[in-house]
């Protein structure tokens, strides 16, 4: 193997390390307070989604690896990121849902409290 070759290879492999070492120091989860089963749930059909973005959450537009902030999203041009987040979570939630046929209308309430999308630098 050749010695670029090689070097190329001792920096990606210290980069994966180096991330996997970063996403043990944070713990991302789903978290429902109140879990609702398949069989509460059968039934259901959805009427509304309710997106909530707080206006309090930092937002960062920094050019490195990992930004120290609420909001990391850079996919669309510059603009109002809480909107934008709040239109990519209320699609998900929708398109999620697409399943829920049954009766009874609900409407899903979400918060969100953080919002990290891979940066360029990371990629």
């Amino acid at each position: 193997m050749g010695m670029s070759r090689r070097i190329v290879l001792t920096v990606a492999l210290s980069t994966v390390m180096l991330m996997t070492a970063c996403v043990g120091l944070n713990t991302f989860r789903t978290f429902y307070e109140n879990p609702v089963s398949s069989e509460v749930s059968r039934n259901w059909r959805l009427a509304d989604v309710k997106v909530t973005v707080p206006r309090t959450l930092s937002v960062s537009e920094e050019r490195s690896i990992a930004p120290n902030a609420d909001i990391v999203w850079r996919e669309d041009k510059p603009g109002d990121r809480y909107a934008q987040v709040e239109g990519l979570v209320r699609n998900a939630a929708q398109l999620g849902a697409k399943g829920l046929k049954g009766s009874r209308p609900v409407r899903v309430e979400i918060l969100v409290s953080n919002f990290h999308a891979l940066t360029f630098e990371a990629e």
